[in-house]
């Protein structure tokens, strides 16, 4: 999943064909923080409203000496390469940015959409908002650094709570997210789920460290019949999923494999009706 950069701009206005970029402002992070931050502000080569700069602090004064766009573009573009790209409503920071260079090739994940599944009861989902939800901190708001580092942060809390969901929610919502176009949301759900489901197998593993392998020797085989445990152990429902879903075993070692939500909830079944000592007809 990582790196990722989180990108946010200032603009004179709403519509890419007619209005300018005022400041980019960028953060690349992974998992244990910040790596690389970029910044510039740009001169728009024409006055400022009045209602934006009231809203951002950026005057005309500050932007005079300022490079403009085709002369910083390329910079940036350099600066974000082929990594995933996070913003909140980012369709419309890269609306403006593919006026000057497009961004065909990047995984676009969207903090707004995302927070729209994870947070179902959040009254708002503006970036404030959530700063305010998640309990993260954004200094400076309208500003193009502060902004980005604000989605990085919000970025990082709903990935904790997207991996606390149970791995076959994770699972259908992957699999419904399939049949929604330009959904940008999806590249998210899918990494996480991938991250859980390569956790069910990491713990599979160290319970096999464990106990062993299920017959080191062959010589095991010719030992007498086993008898029940003692202890009733259920099976984990999270592990068993895991071998099916994307990312998992069988994805692996199947050519064209396809995770499908039916057979996750099969394989659920079986494993529930197993701990459980129940009769199952699937």
């Amino acid at each position: 999943m990582f790196p990722i950069v989180a990108l946010d701009l200032e603009t004179t206005g709403l519509d890419p064909s007619r209005d300018a970029i005022l400041e980019i402002g960028a953060v690349k992070f992974d998992e244990t923080g910040i790596i690389d931050r970029w910044h510039s502000l740009i001169n728009p080569q024409r006055l400022i409203p009045a209602p934006i700069i009231q809203l951002t602090g950026i005057t005309n004064e500050m932007v005079r000496d300022a490079p403009p766009i085709k002369a910083v573009i390329q910079d940036f573009a350099d600066f974000v390469g082929d990594l995933p790209v996070i913003g909140h409503n980012v369709r419309f920071d890269l609306n403006f940015l593919k006026t000057k260079h497009a961004f065909d090739h990047n995984p676009v994940n969207d903090t707004f959409e995302i927070a729209a599944v994870l947070l179902p009861s959040a009254p708002r989902y503006s970036l404030s908002a959530l700063v305010d939800t998640l309990e993260v901190s954004n200094l400076q708001p309208h500003r193009a650094q502060e902004d980005a580092e604000a989605t990085m942060a919000v970025f990082l809390r709903l990935i904790d709570k997207a991996r606390a969901l149970p791995i076959h929610l994770l699972a259908e919502i992957v699999q419904d997210s399939q049949n929604i176009l330009d959904w940008d949301a999806r590249w998210f759900f899918n990494q996480v789920l991938r991250m859980r489901s390569q956790e069910g197998m990491q713990a599979r593993e160290a319970k096999q460290r464990d106990y062993g392998v299920l017959f080191s020797e062959p010589s095991e085989l010719l030992t007498p019949a086993l008898k029940p445990n003692p202890v009733f152990e259920p099976l984990d429902v999270e592990e068993a999923t895991a071998i099916l879903s994307p990312g998992g075993p069988f994805s692996k070692i199947m050519e064209n494999f396809e995770s499908r939500n039916e057979q996750l909830e099969m394989l659920q079944a079986v494993t529930n009706a197993l701990s459980n000592s129940q009769h199952l007809m699937v």
